[in-house]
This record gives C-alpha cells, sequence and structure tokens, in this order.
C-alpha cells in the first residue's frame, strides 16, 4: 500500500533573495511525519527545479532501474526515490536513512510539477522572462511523459 506522500510549499511565504532565487517554506509530509521539518525554509525554486530534471530523467530513461536522489539545498537533507516493488521513498540525514516509504511515483511526480507551475505562476507576477516560460514548458513535457507511463502501465502485456 502505497503512502500518501505531499509535496508543502506556502505561497504566502515566498521571498525573492537578493539574487533573484526564491526561498520559502518547502518539506515532503505524510500523515504526521514531514521531512526535514514542517515549514523547512529553503531555496523552493532550485529545489522545484533539480527535482522536475531528476523525474524527467526517471520518466526518460531507457533503464527502468532508477535511484534519485531529491536533495533539499539548505542541510543535509534528501530523500531518494528508488523503483522496485513497490516505488519506495527514503528520508535522509547526512546520509542516514531516518524514514522510509512505499510511494506512487506517478502522484510524486505530478506533485512537483503543480508546485512548480505554482511558483513560476508566483514568480511570473513580478517577472516576465523567458526563463521562466521555458521552465513551464518543462512542466508541460514531464506531464506528457507521467500520462505515456501511465497508458502503457494500463496496457494488457
Amino acid at each position: 500500500m502505497f503512502q500518501s506522500i505531499d509535496l508543502q510549499l506556502k505561497l504566502e511565504a515566498l521571498e525573492t533573495a537578493s539574487g533573484g532565487s526564491i526561498w520559502g517554506n518547502i518539506w515532503l509530509e505524510t500523515g504526521d511525519y514531514a521531512f526535514p521539518s514542517q515549514q523547512w525554509n529553503d531555496c523552493a525554486e532550485g529545489i522545484l527545479e533539480m527535482w522536475l530534471v531528476a523525474l524527467t530523467d526517471i520518466y526518460t530513461s531507457k533503464n527502468k532501474w532508477y535511484e534519485k536522489d531529491f536533495v533539499f539545498m539548505d542541510g543535509p537533507y534528501e530523500a531518494t526515490l528508488r523503483n522496485g516493488s513497490p516505488v519506495t521513498i527514503r528520508f535522509k540525514q547526512a546520509g542516514e536513512t531516518v524514514n522510509i516509504f512505499p510511494v506512487s511515483l506517478t502522484r510524486f511526480a505530478r506533485q512537483v510539477v503543480a508546485q512548480k507551475r505554482l511558483l513560476l505562476a508566483h514568480r511570473q507576477k513580478d517577472l516576465l522572462l523567458a526563463k521562466y516560460s521555458s521552465q513551464t514548458t518543462q512542466c508541460d513535457w514531464l506531464e506528457i511523459l507521467i500520462d505515456q507511463s501511465e497508458e502503457q502501465q494500463k496496457r494488457p502485456v
């Protein structure tokens, strides 16, 4: 049975740093467990961009074996997504596993895309830059890959 892992991003807490990156509260949550912690403050823009790239790699890889790290930028925290039966997400602090849960890759990927879109919409209110429209296209591409993967899984063998 899959654990419901929710990617939390508090839009009302987002702030643009002097260098232009967006920081705010971002964390993963399942039930009453939060990782790295509830209201974790980090470079939300950088995290979502790295996670989007890692998920795109998973969906475009010809090798169906994967183990991808989803790193938080401020501190020694990462979540490792690993395929298997079932797919698992392993929460690590300084390289040591602190918790592990079975997870739906599709649900997790869709949450990353949705939160990235919300962050981009927030960003586009302030700055209309080509960089952000290309990232929106990257979100579209990952959603197409997720849909194709779901369709392939539904086909009889």
